[in-house]
């Protein structure tokens, strides 16, 4: 019985061990705000492959009418690269959100109108790690 708890031990130690390894080697973390200054409600869609990473909370939702948000974050798979393409529209209008980054092009950003209905669209990264590469963007809909 002795034996079989210190292998029990050992078992559980390795595997929070084998945690800890997996948590310090996650990938660049992107954290993303959604402003919607217009008078629609607007809801995240994102084709199949557009996000390279894991979103979080899944899927985004909604941002609200007027001045509302929507926040969420992409954990990229990999430590030097980001990939991230989504929209949040209402019927005929809505933004097709773009930003990413790679080791040797840096960040990039782009905010278009999408849908017959012209929406003013921009984007802003707002802050950045030099060390770990995560960063933080505004997306806004007016």
């Amino acid at each position: 019985m002795r034996r079989k708890s210190r292998l029990l031990a050992a078992a559980l130690a390795g595997t929070v061990l084998a945690m800890g390894a997996g948590a310090a080697q996650a990938g660049l973390l992107t954290s993303i705000t959604v402003k919607n200054n217009t008078a629609f409600a607007m809801t995240f869609r994102s084709p199949s492959g557009q996000i390279l990473g894991t979103v979080s909370p899944n899927p985004p939702g909604v941002a609200p009418a007027s001045g509302g948000q929507s926040l969420f974050s992409v954990n990229s798979s990999f430590t030097d690269i980001a990939s991230i393409h989504f929209y949040f529209e209402n019927g005929t209008r809505g933004c097709k959100f773009d930003t990413s980054y790679t080791t040797g092009g840096g960040y990039t950003q782009a905010a278009t109108s999408s849908g017959s209905t012209f929406v003013s669209c921009s984007a802003s990264i707002t802050a950045f790690n030099p060390t770990t590469h995560n960063y933080s963007i505004t997306f806004t809909l007016n």
